[in-house]
C-alpha cells in the first residue's frame, strides 16, 4: 500500500508545466531550395495535413535572392531541396557552409526524386530485383562469378581502361554533396528521399528533423501534424531508454552506502512509472488531447499503474531465477518492453481519439448530478446552461 499510495501522491503533486511551457515554444524551420520548384514540392510534403486555416505552420520560406545569415541565432534548422542530378552553384555552396558553421545551427540537404522519375525508380527496383534473380540462377547453374569481369563505361579501342582500377564513374553533383557533408563537421548532413509520400517521409527526413531540434519537439507536433507520428516515436524511444537506465543505474548502486538508499523501497518502480506518467502527457498533448476533468486524467492512468504493478511482479520472478551478477539483465529488458509497451499503445489511444475516458466521466457527472438532485435544479430552472443574452430597450 505504501507504493500505490506513492504513486497516487506522484500523480497528484506531478506538474505539468515544463511540459506545456515545451509545446508553447517558438519553433521556426528555414526552407530554402536550388530552385523554386524543389523547394516549394518539400513544403507542400511537409504542410500535410494542416488541420485548419489558422494552424501555424513552423516552415519560414527563403527565397532565390536570400542569403540570410545565422548570426545571433540561439539555434536552429536549415533545409535545402536539391532536386536529383541537380549541382549546387558555387555561392549557395559557400552560403550552406557559413550556416552550418554558426553554433547550434544544423542543415539538412534534401535531394527530392524527380517527379517524372518516381514511377520508373518503383520499376527499376523491380528490374533490380529480376536481375538479381536472373544472376542468383546463372551462378546456380555454374557460371564463375569469380571469373566475371565489370567492364566500366568508356572503354577506349585499345582496351587501356581495362587496366585503370581507379575510373571515376559517380556524377559530379554526388561527388560535390559529399564533400560538402564531410567538410561540416558533422552540422551538415544529406537525406536522399526515395518519395514525398508520408510513408518515405515518416522514414527517411522527418525523425532526423525531430533529432536535430532538441527541446523543441512538442512545439514542432503542436504546429505541423505531419511530425505527430516522429515525435511521439522520439519520445517513447527516449523514455524506454531512460528506463533502462534507471533500473541498470539503481541495480549497480544497490550496495552502495548512501546512493542505494535512494533506489530503497520501491524508489525506482516508483520513478519508472513517473517516466510513464509523463510520457502519457507528452503523448496527449502531441495529439492535441487534452483532459478536461482530474476523473479523465486517474482513468486514462489507472492502466499504466495496474500494468506497472504486473511488470514489476514478473520482474522480481525472473529475477529471482537468474544469477546474482545477471539480475539486473531481464530487470532492463523488461522496463524497456513495458515502457515501449504503454507508449505505443497510449499512441494509439490518442491518436484515435481518446473517446472512452471522457464518455465514462461524462457518465459519471450525470450521475453524480442526478443523485444529488442537481440535473432536477437546472431542470426546473435554476441553473442555465444557456448562454445570457442582452435586453434589448
Amino acid at each position: 500500500m505504501g507504493t500505490l499510495a506513492n504513486l497516487l501522491e506522484l500523480v497528484r503533486d506531478t506538474s505539468y508545466e515544463q511540459i506545456e511551457e515545451e509545446a508553447g515554444r517558438d519553433v521556426t524551420i528555414a526552407l530554402a531550395g536550388n530552385s523554386q520548384e524543389s523547394r516549394d514540392r518539400l513544403h507542400k510534403a511537409l504542410s500535410r495535413p494542416m488541420e485548419s486555416l489558422w494552424t501555424a505552420n513552423p516552415v519560414r520560406l527563403i527565397e532565390m535572392d536570400e542569403h540570410p545569415t545565422a548570426e545571433g541565432e540561439t539555434g536552429g534548422l536549415l533545409l535545402y531541396a536539391l532536386q536529383q542530378n541537380s549541382s549546387i552553384p558555387a555561392e549557395r555552396r559557400e552560403w550552406l557552409q557559413q550556416v552550418a558553421a554558426a553554433p547550434k545551427v544544423a542543415v539538412i540537404v534534401v535531394v527530392l526524386p524527380r517527379p517524372v522519375d518516381q514511377q520508373a525508380a518503383k520499376d527499376r527496383n523491380l528490374g533490380k530485383r529480376l536481375q538479381a534473380l536472373n544472376s542468383l540462377r546463372l551462378r546456380l547453374v555454374g557460371t564463375n562469378e569469380m571469373g566475371a569481369r565489370q567492364v566500366p563505361t568508356g572503354v577506349a579501342a585499345d582496351g587501356a581502361t581495362f587496366n585503370n582500377a581507379t575510373v571515376e564513374t559517380r556524377p559530379t553533383w554526388e561527388v560535390e554533396l559529399e564533400e560538402l557533408e564531410s567538410n561540416s563537421n558533422g552540422q551538415l548532413e544529406v537525406v536522399r528521399l526515395s518519395d514525398l509520400s508520408l510513408t518515405f517521409l515518416e522514414r527517411e527526413l522527418l525523425p532526423l528533423i525531430v533529432q536535430k531540434l532538441t527541446g523543441r519537439e512538442l512545439a514542432l507536433a503542436k504546429r505541423a501534424p505531419v511530425f505527430r507520428n516522429a515525435v511521439a516515436t522520439h519520445f517513447i524511444n527516449k523514455t524506454a531508454r531512460s528506463n533502462v537506465e534507471l533500473v541498470l543505474m539503481a541495480n549497480l548502486t544497490s550496495g552502495l552506502p548512501f546512493v542505494g538508499n535512494l533506489f530503497s523501497g520501491g524508489a525506482d518502480f516508483v520513478l519508472l512509472t513517473k517516466n510513464q506518467f509523463e510520457l502519457s502527457h507528452r503523448l496527449a498533448g502531441i495529439y492535441g488531447q487534452q483532459r478536461s476533468t482530474q476523473v479523465e486524467l486517474y482513468l486514462e492512468l489507472l492502466p499504466i499503474v495496474a500494468g506497472a504493478f504486473l511488470w514489476r511482479s514478473l520482474s522480481r520472478f525472473i529475477s529471482s531465477k537468474s544469477p546474482p551478477i545477471l539480475a539486473a539483465l531481464p530487470k532492463a529488458v523488461i522496463a524497456f518492453i513495458a515502457t515501449l509497451g504503454v507508449g505505443k499503445l497510449s499512441q494509439l489511444y490518442y491518436a484515435n481519439g481518446r473517446r472512452g475516458p471522457g464518455e465514462l466521466a461524462a457518465f459519471s457527472r450525470n450521475l453524480f448530478e442526478q443523485l444529488t438532485g442537481q440535473g432536477r435544479s437546472k431542470a426546473n430552472g435554476d441553473v442555465s446552461d444557456e448562454p445570457r443574452r442582452l435586453k434589448s430597450s
